[in-house]
């Protein structure tokens, strides 16, 4: 099983942006790609939601086990840039929360649609709900086998993410104290996840006041 592990840190001086592209250069990463965002997020379906979804998307039909024993799960339609949209399931199979937690097995399809909005009102068709929809810009970086992206988040402002999608038999605090350093590193502090889940549910409650917009709120 492949599990996805990360850290972040929330950048409120968008004035540290340049130094911390910087010091990734000197640590000896190297930038990869720039790309722009749409990211729409739904309540957890009902079985009869979820079997809908897997009656109408084949490829939903190939994950459906396992969103029905997940303890939680973030489900997602992403739009990158022109590409086709991804449906994209973020899934906890403990206590850990899918939407936020440090680890998760973290599930991409294609779905094979052009149009975010129009995959939207299927799903909404189908008996989804709308949790949020989210926008923002990101800039890719590996760094000591790491994945390293600074986004812009409607809402948030400046993120730094540290990533690894590794094995799940491996040692998970290792990991998670490997990407730490190297938030560290970067002369970044890893948001505290608390703040981060009141930041989450500030936004779900308001998306409509940032959502496409550069406009950020503070939560402390």
């Amino acid at each position: 099983m492949i599990m996805e592990v990360e850290v972040k840190a929330l950048i409120e001086d968008q004035d540290m942006v340049p130094e911390i592209r910087r010091k990734i250069s000197d640590l000896g990463g190297k930038y990869v790609d720039s790309q722009t965002q749409k990211n729409f997020y739904y309540h957890r379906p009902d079985k009869d939601s979820l079997l809908k979804l897997s009656q109408r998307f084949q490829q939903v039909n190939e994950i459906s086990d396992v969103l029905e024993k997940a303890q939680s799960i973030s489900l997602r339609l992403r739009k990158i840039d022109d590409n086709e949209c991804l449906l994209v399931a973020k899934i906890a199979l403990d206590e850990d929360g899918a939407a936020n937690g440090v680890s998760r097995i973290e599930v991409e399809k294609n779905l094979e649609f052009e149009s975010i909005e129009e995959l939207d009102e299927i799903f909404q068709d189908l008996g989804l709900s709308v949790q949020s929809k989210w926008s923002r810009k990101r800039d890719t970086y590996k760094l000591r086998g790491a994945t390293v992206t600074i986004d812009y988040n409607a809402g948030y402002g400046y993120v730094c993410e540290v990533e690894k999608v590794v094995s799940a038999d491996l040692d998970q605090e290792k990991i998670e104290n490997e990407l730490r350093t190297i938030l560290h590193d970067l002369g970044l502090e890893e948001i505290d996840g608390e703040r981060l889940n009141r930041m989450f549910h500030h936004y779900n409650q308001n998306w409509e006041d940032y959502y496409g917009s550069e406009r950020v709120f503070r939560i402390g």
